[in-house]
């Protein structure tokens, strides 16, 4: 269905205030169903959105796209309004339930100011758009139909680029490096400029691309050099400087034979210091090697400069990208790239243990023996934990008591699981004890703890039903504080969905985000 709200907390953007496509698919107004997702160049039709009986069977209401860096771009028909009607409105969703309309016509109006004459913003027939990255563009080629099913056809087109591309000034006009060709081999040169007079230029030429696999270079003529074959270059050096413009994330690396080595101005400075050298071997005859990568490179335009040298035999140079599909950090700070790892000296690969780092097992213990844990908290909590035994069946089992009561037990040749107790106001000792009675041993004879977690219960969200068929999470809340919400599927995996919540009072009650509301199972928790 398509619904309309005649106002949004007194802030309008059009007369009454109507919600954008892609809020209206956040909130369910509009089914998943009467969603284009666009993956490939093509001509869709999108019916309007703002109209209660849009929705007919088969009827798409909003197109959502990505361009080359992930961001989500949405494009729909909205009829109700004169500067609208018959045109694209485009809108960028940088959240799931956030957005901003995108001004197709910027400064159009006199006297006004970006951001201030998007009236007239939305996409009208035969114009195109097209996003600062250059790879997505949505063109308005008309529409059609009647109330209350008027359309549009647009025109998406998905550009690939590449992650990067070279060019000879800052201007980013003329396509490649410029390389400058010495007619010798400068393999023991520790010059960073063989430009500045130091150097004899035979003479220079722009390169692009700038990739040689082969040992054919072309004529060597072309650039003053006379050692080898035009088959096969000798005895010569070239040096490659211009700039190069970074789409995605990536690591950069040269591979050369002989030797290279590329310097990159990460900062900006307009110098290469040796913090921004990037080594292949150089002073050293090789095969076709990658030498050392570049640190992350993240978007924007940077300075450049690679030295090749080629001695004798085969010559090649190329470089080599590692592109970024995600990045790791050894902690929630995101200061330090990597993971850390914990390496042990045995052959685990029939291991189900959730942890090989830091799980706590039974001590080393006789027949009729016992080995305990025990901790003291202040309830109410909520206290969960994994734990899992190898023993003899029955007769040798790990338990969990509290205040001396057994709450649960297991034995025998059983896996992790998970356990959870609720447990009242006071103090609550907590005890996992693992015993032997006076014979037999099987198994590992041993028990193992992990991951005990001891919240606070009334932070456990309920969920509740939500508007236009979603769901909501209530929970008890101190006013003042903020909240984390966190999904799992597994109970095992958790990921952080909704962080920095404020507290509505001694009472919060927050929606779930689509699309985890229409999933049919799934697990939550809550933190300070």
């Amino acid at each position: 269905m398509a619904v309309d709200f005649g106002s949004v907390g007194g802030v309008t953007v059009y007369p009454n205030g109507h919600f954008a496509m892609s809020e209206k698919s956040y909130l369910r107004w509009i089914d998943a169903a009467q969603v284009q997702d666009v993956v490939a160049s093509g001509v869709y039709r999108v019916h309007r959105f703002d109209h209660a009986s849009a929705g007919a069977p088969g009827n798409k209401l909003g197109l959502r796209c990505s361009n080359g860096n992930g961001d989500v771009v949405w494009a729909g028909l909205r009829q109700n309004f004169a500067e609208t009607a018959g045109k694209a409105t485009i809108v960028w969703a940088f959240r799931d339930n956030q957005h901003r309309i995108l001004d197709t016509t910027p400064l159009s109006a006199t006297g006004q100011n970006l951001g201030t004459d998007r009236q007239d913003g939305a996409l009208a027939v035969g114009q195109t758009w097209v996003d600062p990255t250059q790879t997505l563009r949505i063109t308005n080629l008309g529409g059609g139909g009647s109330s209350p099913n008027e359309y549009l056809d647009l025109q998406v087109s998905i550009v690939e680029v590449p992650s990067m591309e070279f060019f000879t000034t800052a201007g980013e006009i003329t396509r490649g490096l410029t390389g400058s060709y010495v007619n010798a081999n400068l393999r023991g040169s520790t010059d960073t400029d063989w430009t500045d007079g130091s150097k004899t230029i035979s003479a220079a030429r722009v390169d692009n691309p700038v990739k040689f696999p082969t040992s054919s270079w072309g004529a060597r003529a072309a650039v003053g050099l006379t050692g080898g074959t035009d088959a096969d270059w000798d005895d010569f050096s070239v040096q490659w400087d211009g700039y190069m413009r970074v789409r995605r994330k990536f690591l950069l690396g040269t591979i050369s034979d002989d030797s290279s080595r590329m310097w990159i101005d990460r900062d900006g400075d307009g110098t290469f210091s040796a913090g921004e050298l990037v080594n292949n071997n150089w002073g050293n005859g090789q095969g076709a090697v990658l030498g050392d990568l570049s640190p992350v490179l993240d978007p924007g335009l940077y300075r450049i400069r690679v030295q090749y040298e080629e001695g004798a035999g085969g010559n090649s140079f190329q470089f080599g990208i590692n592109e970024f599909l995600f990045e790791a950090y050894t902690d929630t700070t995101f200061a330090t790239r990597g993971l850390s790892a914990a390496y042990i000296n045995s052959k685990l690969n029939g291991s189900s243990d959730l942890n090989w780092v830091d799980a706590l097992q039974s001590g080393d213990i006789a027949d009729s023996g016992a080995s305990t844990l025990e901790t003291t908290i202040e309830g109410p909590a909520w206290v969960s934990f994994w734990w899992k035994v190898s023993s003899e069946s029955t007769w040798d089992p790990l338990v969990f008591r509290v205040n001396g009561t057994e709450q649960t037990r297991i034995s025998g040749e059983i896996d992790w699981q998970r356990r959870t107790a609720i447990l009242p106001a006071g103090p609550q000792t907590l005890r996992w004890l693992f015993t032997k009675d006076a014979s037999v041993s099987a198994g590992a004879d041993a028990g193992w703890l992990d991951e005990v977690v001891i919240s606070d219960p009334s932070l456990r969200p309920q969920i509740i039903p939500g508007p236009g068929g979603g769901r909501r999470l209530r929970f008890t809340s101190q006013p003042g504080d903020t909240y984390a919400l966190d999904h799992s599927t597994d109970l095992t995996v958790w990921t952080r969905i909704l962080s920095e919540i404020p507290a509505g009072g001694t009472e919060t009650v927050i929606d779930i985000p689509a699309p985890l509301a229409g999933q049919p199972a799934g697990f939550f928790r809550l933190g300070r």
